[in-house]
């Protein structure tokens, strides 16, 4: 659904023009309307930028792309050099069928074992690392924070200054 984006920005001096009635359109009526309309302004002016922020939030999502897009807007707005590199993967834990021994046939074993995988036995000891260029400024708690807030659940991740 296509939603028009200019629905809530209003034009408060033809608003004002419009709704006054034409004898009464002197400078000093002008003048007391919009001072009463500020309130007004100003809760349209904080409404609108709340809309933003929550249409860039919702814009965003847990791919690597809108991650590393999100922490380039953050912290190196200009030159994004801010990128995010797969994690290092290790060899499975595995488990046998209850009461067997492991099964070889021509030195290889067979399919006869289950492949151990849960989020705590994870064959990945970190799922991706944030690599950050030396010398630029960020305040480690605040973006792990946000890198929390979006990164898929479970997933765990290194922040590396290269």
């Amino acid at each position: 659904m296509l939603v028009n984006s200019n629905i809530y920005q209003l034009n408060w001096d033809t608003l004002i023009q419009w709704l006054m009635p034409t004898f009464l359109r002197k400078l000093k009526h002008w003048e007391w309307l919009r001072a009463n309309l500020f309130p007004l302004i100003w809760l349209n002016t904080k409404f609108e930028e709340f809309r933003a922020k929550t249409t860039y939030s919702m814009s965003l999502s847990p791919q690597v792309v809108q991650l590393e897009r999100l922490l380039n807007d953050r912290y190196d707005e200009v030159q994004r050099r801010i990128f995010i590199r797969n994690g290092q993967f290790r060899d499975s834990d595995y488990l046998f069928k209850y009461l067997e021994q492991p099964k070889y046939v021509e030195s290889h074993p067979t399919t006869d074992y289950i492949q151990s995988y849960n989020l705590f036995n994870s064959p990945i000891t970190v799922h991706f690392y944030i690599i950050i260029p030396i010398g630029l400024l960020y305040n480690e708690p605040l973006m792990r924070s946000l890198v929390n807030r979006y990164k898929a659940l479970g997933y765990t991740f290194l922040i590396i200054e290269e």
